[in-house]
């Protein structure tokens, strides 16, 4: 059993330093802030959206600290307690993972390629420390007496040395039942790091429970998921429990790639090396065809998708401007054609005016002159008042065809314009920063 004593050697074991650029990680993640503030800023993005953008970061840095899965299709291998996972591994790859009847694996374990076959610890610090030899097999649920290894380590790496490492890491995980939420949370946490799924039902199970058909639904979505029946060479009908596994997941709408069979010992009915010989070939050409998520595809995507966005609210706006551009010249079309009678008809009114004005003061000094006499006097005044009411109902004819009501719409036209050509600036801007963030992304996120 582990001791106090080993579990403080665990915690106390000296930290390897990775080969990681420091310099450069800093700059990630300070263009991680600026991006993701001008992202926030725009207000235009869901909160998903960003979250997601900020997973892209995040998942850069992960791979920085864990280079055992960088460029890899990993592999999950996932199923129920004593289901037979590590056991698989150790004959495919010719590891000495811990296997017993009873639950095992208790961390998370990558099996990556390495000249020297190491096993290393990885603390919940992100730290990577070298296991001593006599703790190697000894990382396992047997071993702990109730203790969970989760709480000093994270998960563990193994090197080997078997070539079908060489575009692939395996990550074995303890086994998922619905009384130890701690493996199972461990595994769920692995389901999101997986590409490919191998995943084990024990042949005696005669089936895979609803309780992991309900896990493969939830954690599972979208990875390519394939199904081991181990133990098969226990069985005197091991093709039955695998057409009704095949039925459930079927019903269950969940697609299985493919499906294998795996014993310790050949029978009539399993041949173990031809069977791992098929994994490792399906394995091996999976990884031909996986693309490896490149962090910096993923992020030009999102940030094209950033710059699209904006093109297209540039172009609306632009739109928009045209069109109110357009109202706007009408409404002034309009106010300037009253104005111009309004101009006109008081110039005439001022001249009507004038004229009655002179004519009073300089024909109509004496009294009789307006009423008689030959000058026509009278007969000048008369017109100039005619002339007078003429004007003046003209001037309220063409006040009356003022429209009060285009006028407030222009006025709110106008204030319109005004706000559409700041929205269009800011969005101009931002969009020639969003390339700009984009450019520099490009040098960072290699």
């Amino acid at each position: 059993m582990l001791t106090i004593a080993d579990l403080n050697r665990i915690i106390n074991l000296p930290s390897i330093s990775l080969d990681i650029n420091q310099d450069r990680v800093k700059n990630v993640i300070d263009f991680r802030d600026e991006a993701i503030h001008f992202v926030d800023n725009l207000k235009i993005f869901t909160v998903d959206f960003i979250n997601n953008l900020n997973a892209i970061f995040s998942y850069w840095y992960m791979l920085q600290k864990n280079p055992w899965i960088k460029d890899k299709c990993v592999v999950g291998l996932m199923g129920a307690y004593n289901a037979g996972k590590s056991t698989l591994l150790n004959y495919l790859l010719g590891t000495d993972l811990p296997t017993g009847i009873n639950p095992v694996t208790a961390v998370a374990t990558y099996i990556a390629y390495g000249a020297e076959n190491k096993h290393y610890t990885v603390d919940n610090e992100g730290n990577l420390k070298l296991i001593p030899e006599d703790l190697k097999s000894r990382l396992s649920h047997e071993e702990t007496n109730g203790f969970n290894l989760r709480k000093i380590i994270s998960h563990t790496v193994l090197y080997n040395q078997s070539q079908l490492l060489k575009k692939i890491s395996f990550l074995d995980t303890p086994g998922i039942t619905a009384d130890n939420k701690y493996d199972y949370e461990t595994t769920a946490d692995a389901a999101g790091k997986c590409d490919i799924v191998l995943w084990a039902v024990r042949i005696k199970a005669g089936a895979i429970t609803e309780f992991e058909i309900d896990f493969i639904k939830k954690f599972l979505e979208g990875k390519k998921l394939y199904v081991v029946i181990t133990h098969a060479d226990k069985s005197p009908n091991p093709e039955k429990v695998r057409q009704t596994v095949l039925k459930q997941l079927s019903d269950a709408n969940i697609e299985c790639v493919d499906s294998f069979f795996f014993g310790e010992r050949t029978t009539r009915l399993v041949d173990v090396k031809e069977q791992l010989v098929r994994i490792s070939e399906v394995l091996h050409k999976e990884s031909e065809q996986f693309q490896t998520c490149q962090p910096q595809e993923q992020l030009n995507k999102y940030m094209a998708s950033v710059q699209t966005d904006l093109e297209n609210r540039i172009n609306d706006v632009t739109g928009e401007k045209q069109r109110v551009g357009t109202q706007c010249r009408q409404y002034e079309n309009h106010v300037g054609e009253v104005k111009a009678l309004l101009s006109n008809n008081t110039e005439a009114l001022r001249r009507s005016i004038n004229n009655l004005s002179d004519t009073i003061n300089t024909r109509c000094k004496v009294v009789r002159w307006c009423t008689g006499g030959t000058d026509g006097t009278f007969t000048q005044l008369r017109n100039h008042r005619d002339s007078l009411v003429n004007n003046y109902n003209s001037l309220v004819n063409s006040i009356s065809q003022l429209d009060i009501e285009q006028l407030v719409l222009y006025g709110k036209a106008v204030s319109c314009l005004s706000h559409l050509t700041d929205d269009l600036d800011h969005l101009v801007a931002s969009r020639n920063k969003c390339v700009e963030l984009i450019k520099k992304s490009n040098k960072l996120l290699k």
